[in-house]
């Protein structure tokens, strides 16, 4: 019985040892240097106008890291720019909910009454966004 009391209270120990030992060594490791803060890029939307009868009918595409974010869509026009300037906003909020990680494509369909030469801008999120023409 006094063995197992000796090896008992060698092992508790030895134990208490390691535990002090690894917790010291794991406080002096130097933080993680942080990565420089690196712009990100525009995003890119595609779109294709086409005009008839005063109205331009806009088709566009966006793309999503996922299958279940959902985008939102609006236009507004600028009459008093010279040419007419056609705004589309896109709202991309972020999905909370669990979903496959495979980018999707969401595609939306506007129109707006402007001049033939109008030109369009698109943000996403707010933020300017490169437009890529679609022929």
């Amino acid at each position: 019985m006094i063995r197992f009391r000796i090896g008992f209270a060698v092992f508790v120990v030895a134990l208490g040892a390691g535990l002090v030992f690894f917790a010291v060594r794991t406080s002096e490791e130097p933080a993680p240097a942080e990565a420089p803060a690196i712009s990100p890029e525009p995003p890119q939307v595609i779109l294709s106008s086409t005009f008839r009868r005063g109205t331009h009918s806009i088709t566009g595409a966006f793309s999503v890291p996922t299958a279940c974010h959902a985008i939102e869509a609006s236009v507004t026009v600028d009459t008093e720019a010279d040419p007419d300037i056609i705004r589309i906003s896109i709202s991309a909020p972020p999905d909370g909910g669990p979903c496959l990680m495979l980018p999707a494509e969401k595609t939306f369909l506007l129109s707006a009454s402007a001049e033939e030469n109008a030109v369009i801008e698109a943000s996403v999120n707010g933020v300017p966004a490169d437009i890529l023409h679609e022929s």
